[in-house]
């Protein structure tokens, strides 16, 4: 990825999520037209009740190596797995980082 300081745009991935995250996440975007930001966003509506996230959503945020996530709902009840646990899984499988910190 291009340094921050070359002024080429870069793509975003947006997730909105569910309850306020719309909110939330069309505020942060207002505050990065208004700061010039070099960015422009590829949203995808996901929520908490899809039975996974699409590929398409994954493929994205490898790609953009950057995403703006709003929560997602989790389901209740024992062996069910939520959307967050599969993004979590499925990208840090990608990255090799089994999401330990090392610092």
């Amino acid at each position: 990825m291009p340094p921050p300081s070359d002024g080429a745009l870069r793509a975003v991935t947006k997730i909105p999520g569910d309850g306020i995250g719309p909110l939330v996440k069309n505020a942060v975007e207002k505050v990065m037209e208004a700061m010039q930001a070099p960015v422009y966003f590829e949203k995808y509506d996901v929520t908490g009740n899809m039975p996974r996230v699409p590929e398409e959503v994954i493929k994205s945020i490898r790609k953009n190596k950057i995403c703006l996530k709003g929560g997602l709902a989790t389901p209740m009840g024992g062996g069910v797995s939520s959307l967050n646990m599969q993004l979590r899984r499925d990208l840090c499988r990608h990255s090799g980082d089994q999401g330990e910190h090392r610092g």
